[in-house]
């Protein structure tokens, strides 16, 4: 199925060049080659590890970014209060 869907943004490709209709349809088939990586994450022991430790890993992740988000915002009002009476 895979292959099949290659094959067919392939010649969609050449047939995009003559007609615009079908640039949406293009699009959602080109969408759809995502699932190549599914399978091969399937496939590979290895790469499912990595996925695996990557969706434990992600709300510690997100914590720090939210919390290097809080240090910009502060800094941010920081610079607005003391640079709010300069003349430009």
């Amino acid at each position: 199925m895979i292959v099949v869907i290659a094959d067919i943004t392939w010649v969609l490709d050449i047939a995009m060049e003559q007609d615009v209709g079908l640039i949406k349809f293009m699009q959602v088939i080109k969408a759809l080659r995502i699932f190549r990586l599914f399978r091969l994450i399937r496939v590979s022991k290895n790469l499912r590890v990595l996925v695996d430790s990557l969706i434990v890993i992600f709300p510690s992740v997100a914590n720090v970014g939210s919390l290097i988000l809080l240090i910009l915002f502060i800094f941010s009002v920081i610079g607005v209060n003391m640079f709010s009476n300069v003349i430009h």
